[in-house]
């Protein structure tokens, strides 16, 4: 569930704020401040510390907004006493009344965050392209740009935002997530339906396609190629051979929703990365869980991304609160993890955020950015 603190203003012809019909406004707020509860998903800062308010600006999912429309709510986010405003969402027309009240704000010492966009060339995306915006594009779990993210010179920080899991309003999603953690590596996709819920550890053993005994995997947990047979057949090779639970690799980077016989073992899937992550570090004690969820769901884009940025920017800056909104800015691309061409580029900007890096980054530096707003993307302000 979203902080215990949070308020919300309705804007114009938007609609209730607090009412979500389509879960992108609750995945996201969720991926911010989900409180710790032993259930589900947990958010940046998970602690009831973070207060939020929330400001509803479309209609409906896909609907339209006039720019004056999301300088009302940018204004009722000062208002409300927000330091950072997030903004999962955009455009590809630039409007002078939204960057007019975009660099007023930013001057008010507030931070802001937008998504880069979802059309994966090197256009831009407007709020996030305007220089006193933090543009940010999507990556996945092995740190990949996302095929879907923006390319462009005002992109500024990178962060996850390929199948993200979070929290959206109940009874909007129904499904068995699939937990596999090695070391500390963790993934999250979804359970086959008809798997047990529960967690097994195991030894984990590559057994290929399944097709045929994979030897004695007693108390191990099979790593099975997706092809050639149904997944059901796979799973009861798996359990014939004296498995403990099986996870299904996908041959292609889509998320895999598959159906087996009801079983006592514990089987779920990974994209085909994370397989190949995962082949790459057999035999390790390997620990698989599958949980049923009707409140939380798997969502991508450069909105998912964007609340990772938002989030670590409010809990970085709590513990420098003497630091400005461009102090924060500055540290956070400098801690960034660098990835892709070295140094800035128009994938990543200056890397995927770093909580710990950036909170350590102003401890040996300080808050050096002066209050003035620092330029978007490639700017001369690193």
């Amino acid at each position: 569930m979203p902080s215990a603190g949070v308020t919300g203003s309705d804007d114009g012809g938007a609609g209730v704020w607090y009412q979500d019909p389509f879960g992108h406004g609750t995945h996201v707020a969720g991926t911010i401040a989900a409180i710790d509860n032993e259930f589900g998903t947990t958010g940046i800062v998970d602690d009831h510390s973070l207060d939020m308010h929330i400001v509803r600006v479309f209609a409906g999912n896909g609907s339209w907004a006039y720019a004056s429309d999301l300088a009302g709510a940018i204004d009722e986010c000062q208002q409300a006493g927000s330091t950072v405003i997030s903004m999962s969402l955009g455009g590809k027309y630039s409007s002078p009344i939204e960057e007019k009240a975009l660099d007023k704000v930013a001057r008010a010492n507030i931070l802001m965050v937008a998504a880069a966009g979802n059309a994966g060339e090197a256009s831009h995306s407007y709020p996030a392209s305007y220089d006193s915006v933090i543009s940010v594009a999507a990556v996945d779990s092995t740190k990949n740009h996302a095929s879907f993210s923006q390319r462009s010179s005002q992109i500024e920080l990178a962060a996850p935002g390929v199948n993200i899991f979070s929290t959206v309003p109940v009874d909007r999603a129904r499904f068995s997530k699939f937990n596999v953690t090695q070391d500390t590596v963790n993934f999250q996709y979804y359970g086959m339906d008809g798997s047990r819920f529960g967690t097994v550890t195991g030894e984990l053993v590559d057994c290929g396609l399944g097709t045929q005994s994979c030897g004695d995997v007693t108390g191990k947990i099979c790593l099975i190629e997706r092809g050639e047979i149904p997944f059901y057949k796979k799973v009861e090779q798996c359990e014939a051979d004296g498995g403990v639970g099986v996870i299904i690799r996908n041959n292609n980077q889509s998320q895999l929703i598959g159906t087996i016989n009801p079983t006592s073992m514990i089987a779920g899937s990974v994209t085909r990365n994370e397989g190949l992550n995962l082949m790459d570090n057999l035999g390790k004690k390997t620990t698989i869980t599958v949980a049923e969820f009707s409140d939380h769901d798997f969502k991508s884009g450069t909105s998912m991304a964007t609340p990772h940025v938002s989030g670590v920017a409010a809990l970085v800056w709590s513990n420098y609160p003497e630091c400005s909104a461009n102090g924060i800015r500055l540290a956070l691309r400098a801690s960034a993890d660098d990835q892709g061409d070295m140094g800035y580029d128009h994938a990543y900007g200056w890397g995927i955020v770093q909580a710990k890096a950036a909170v350590d980054y102003i401890a040996e530096n300080g808050c050096k950015a002066s209050n003035n707003v620092l330029r978007g993307g490639d700017g001369s302000a690193h």
